[in-house]
Parts: C-alpha cells; sequence; structure tokens
C-alpha cells in the first residue's frame, strides 16, 4: 500500500504539475504525501520479517544494475511509440490503420532482435549486449530527430526506428539475464519482480518526465509546437540512453559465468 501510494502520487504529479504549477497545494501535497508514503516503504521493509523487497538482494550488483537499465529501458524504449503516433497522426494526419501499420517494422525488428539475444549473449556476454543495446538506441533517437519533419517521409524514419528496435530486442534479452545473474535459487522469483516492478514504474515515471520535458505538447498545440515537442523528447531519450550505455559499461561483472 505505502509503495502503491507513494509511486502514483508521484507519477501525478509529474504529470499534472508541469500544466497547473510545481507550487500549487495540490502539487505540493502530493510531493510531500509521495515522499512520506516511499520513507514509510522503507521503514517497513527494513523491519519486517519476510519482507516484500528485502534490502539484502541489492548487495548483488547485477540485481543493481539491472533494476536501474529496467526502469531506463521502459522510460525510453516504451515511451517512443507515443511520440511516433503523435507524429503520425497529428502531424502527419494518418489514421488509426496506417498508423497501426506504421509499427509492423519495429515490431517485427524488436522480435528479431529477442530472438538473436541468447546467442549473442553467449558469444559476446550480457553486460556487452546490454551495453550495445542501450548504445543503437542512442543512436537510434538521434537519427529520428532530423526525420521527424513536417513534410517527412517514412522511409527516412526507418534507419532510426531499425536502431531503436534492435537496441530494444538484444537490451530485453541482456536485461533479464543481468537480473538473474549471482542471485541464489530460492531469491530468483523476488528478483524477477524487482526488476519487472522497476521497469513499470520506470514507464510511468519516465514518460511522464519525457511529457514535461517536450514543452510542446498538448491537446492544443500546432504541428510546429508538436514536432519541437517530439525531436525534445527525442534528444532526451537519446542522452538518457547514452548514459545508461556509459554506466553499464562502467559497472564490473558481479559474478563470474
Amino acid at each position: 500500500l505505502t509503495a502503491t501510494a507513494g509511486l502514483t502520487l508521484l507519477v501525478s504529479l509529474l504529470v499534472y504539475a508541469p500544466a497547473t504549477g510545481w507550487t500549487r497545494p495540490a502539487s505540493l501535497v502530493a510531493a510531500a504525501a509521495g515522499f512520506v508514503s516511499l520513507v514509510l516503504f522503507a521503514v517497513v521493509e527494513r523491519r519486517a520479517t519476510d519482507p516484500l523487497m528485502p534490502v539484502r538482494l541489492f548487495r548483488h550488483r547485477g540485481l543493481v544494475l539491472a533494476t536501474a537499465m529496467a526502469a531506463l529501458f521502459s522510460a525510453t524504449f516504451s515511451s517512443l511509440p507515443y511520440f511516433l503516433t503523435l507524429y503520425f497522426q497529428a502531424v502527419r494526419g494518418y489514421d488509426a490503420f496506417v498508423t497501426g501499420l506504421c509499427f509492423l517494422v519495429p515490431a517485427v525488428v524488436v522480435a528479431a532482435g529477442t530472438q538473436a539475444g541468447p546467442p549473442a549473449v553467449a558469444r559476446f556476454g550480457a553486460r556487452r549486449l546490454l551495453v550495445g543495446g542501450l548504445a543503437a538506441g542512442a543512436v537510434g533517437a538521434l537519427a529520428l530527430v532530423p526525420a521527424v519533419a513536417a513534410d517527412g517521409s517514412y522511409l527516412s524514419l526507418l534507419p532510426g526506428i531499425v536502431l531503436v528496435s534492435l537496441g530494444q530486442g538484444s537490451a530485453w534479452t541482456a536485461l533479464w539475464i543481468a537480473a538473474a545473474s549471482g542471485v541464489a535459487p530460492g531469491d530468483q522469483g523476488i528478483a524477477s519482480g524487482i526488476a519487472s516492478t522497476s521497469l513499470q514504474v520506470g514507464g510511468a515515471v519516465g514518460l511522464a518526465l519525457l511529457v514535461a520535458a517536450a514543452s510542446g505538447i498538448g491537446q492544443q498545440s500546432s504541428a510546429s509546437d508538436l514536432l519541437d515537442g517530439i525531436r525534445t523528447a527525442l534528444f532526451a531519450m537519446a542522452g538518457a540512453l547514452a548514459l545508461g550505455a556509459v554506466a553499464a559499461l562502467a559497472t564490473r561483472r558481479a559474478t563470474a559465468p
């Protein structure tokens, strides 16, 4: 209850405060209540005899890295379809059916990346694959920036879409291997649950932050404002993925193969 309340209040704050104001009473109450709820969650977990999220598991570097990378993965890769949908429908004027067709290519490439993941892990290792996937996603997001234009074509988007999708599929496989590495068999379910929760929270918080950063996005926005906002979000995604790749590269492997 305390974790759910804290995270819900945090996401609500990030969604509504940029439009309504950070210093309004509702924003301040949400921030304070969310912070208190998350502190209570930490206190409860430290004192519980059978905690939902044992603190001892965070001694495993691999799990800590995977938890952070899961949040980053969802905040970036999983947020991209939102901004591409805005571009396809609000800027290019595509209907829902054509917009759906535009997502066939990334879906196929992501699936191919996940299938190629296990052999790649066996050859290069999970950490290298994770670094490579995040780096490919960063380059792909940057490649999308100039392609997102009022008169741009779908073909001009394909190089960036393919790179992002390959990175997403590759990083997905390495992410879950990293979460399980070095964790005792009896703790595998808890470790997976922690990484899964981080994935869901990262998606909610990440999208809220990206929408807040892309201040030109709104119900009454013009096509020019939308394009500026989408490009800002793409730059933010690329930067976050690049930082994630550097962090993963700098983190030593927690356990031997």
